[in-house]
């Protein structure tokens, strides 16, 4: 594996606890070996050059840096934010060489021609064998850097019929036991995880990220790319226990299904749970009880618009949400323009439940016929298919997305 291949799975490290700054991962060679690692710290904290020179100076003298080679996956940046230019480190420690995967998009940052002119050999590593990188890693921060809006990665299982639920206003078991510990591992690489009405309806989710350390996963999954090889990574990633997404809830109204001990009982169970919490509602009455338990809560006229969900989420700086949607807000979420990803676990158990969550749900209904260019009709390309036990996980990405990088794409029918 390439040296610029490691800073990229380095980076890893960083997916979910840096935003609003990008995931960048870094190591530091020296004939032919790692001898610095670093990753993006928690906002405000030490950029990836930065931990990584840190890391060499814990067992080598600084001397060596000059004799050394900076492969870093984000072009470093040359400005003043919370830190200093990571560009003043690598010129006071005179790196000489510095091997970069991404060019920064921001016009605040010029690193590489800072570098250049300073005298140190610069390198963009172009190869399309690391798009799929760039975007797990740093597609989040691109694209919300352009759109002023955080890139939406959609979830949600479905049975080998294509469906979703036993019927409406219920829940039931779909996946196998690896998937379930997939889903919880997704949760922790995303800052925010949203959640619709009806889920919380059916489900009452607690959206903490539950998984097991122990399980191995490897024996489990096909591990095709660098999606799976950054979920199989969850349970080594450094302070883990710290690591809480934050939870949006879009509150459903009370009705005869939802009634005012269902929202206290509800809220109750999310005051217990660590972590950053915020209430959407368009009920009065639901709004003045989250106000009671005084928790941070906005009154909306509807949920037909999501864009006032969406752009609260992007001024608390989340760069990617995780939306946990049921079949009612499924279309919705899907037609909309900021969701990029849609992740899908299909299990193999047909469950003979007696419902329509799949008539008028495009994806759900692809996937049960693997009529996959309906779906590119719309946009979406499918990516990958894996196989977790005898569940497949499908990943789909928008196909302009895929663009940006430059991939040339190949069918998977």
């Amino acid at each position: 594996m390439s040296f610029i291949h490691q800073a990229f799975r380095q980076s890893i490290n960083a997916i979910g606890i840096c935003d609003p700054n990008p995931s960048v991962g870094a190591v530091i060679e020296f004939n032919g070996e790692i001898i610095g690692r670093g990753s993006t710290q928690s906002y405000g904290g030490k950029h990836a050059e930065i931990m990584a020179i840190d890391n060499v100076l814990q067992y080598y003298d600084s001397s060596i840096l000059a004799k050394s080679t900076l492969y870093v996956t984000l072009e470093p940046c040359s400005h003043h934010g919370k830190t200093p230019p990571c560009t003043d480190a690598i010129l006071f420690y005179k790196i000489p060489k510095v091997i970069i995967g991404h060019s920064d998009i921001s016009e605040k940052v010029e690193g590489l021609e800072l570098l250049k002119k300073a005298g140190v050999n610069v390198e963009i590593f172009e190869s399309e064998s690391l798009w799929l990188e760039k975007f797990w890693t740093l597609g989040a921060f691109d694209y919300s850097y352009m759109r002023k809006k955080p890139r939406l990665l959609l979830k949600w299982a479905q049975t080998a019929e294509g469906l979703m639920s036993p019927g409406e206003g219920s829940s039931g078991r779909i996946s196998n036991a690896t998937s379930l510990e997939l889903m919880h591992r997704l949760r922790r690489l995303s800052s925010a995880i949203l959640v619709t009405p009806g889920t919380i309806v059916t489900d009452m989710p607690a959206l903490n990220s539950r998984y097991t350390q122990e399980i191995n996963l490897s024996s489990k999954i096909t591990l095709t790319n660098f999606f799976m090889e950054m979920l199989t990574q969850v349970d080594k990633l450094p302070n883990i226990e710290k690591i809480i997404p934050a939870r949006y809830f879009m509150l459903p109204a009370i009705r005869i299904n939802w009634t005012r001990e269902n929202l206290i009982q509800f809220l109750n169970k999310q005051i217990s749970i660590p972590g950053k919490k915020i209430f959407f509602t368009t009920c009065p009455l639901s709004y003045e009880i989250v106000l009671e338990k005084i928790l941070p809560c906005f009154l909306l006229e509807s949920y037909e618009d999501i864009n006032p969900v969406i752009d609260h989420i992007y001024r608390d700086g989340a760069l990617q949400v995780l939306v946990e949607s049921g079949p009612g807000f499924l279309n919705r979420f899907i037609e909309y323009e900021h969701t990029r990803i849609i992740i899908v676990f299909e299990s193999s158990i047909a469950k003979n439940w007696n419902t329509k969550s799949i008539e008028n749900n495009l994806f759900c209904r692809a996937i049960q016929q693997k009529k996959f260019t309906d779906i590119e009709s719309i946009g979406y390309f499918l990516q990958d298919v894996i196989s977790v036990l005898d569940d497949k996980l499908y990943i789909f990405i928008k196909k302009d997305d895929l663009d940006f990088y430059n991939k040339v794409l190949d069918r998977k029918d």
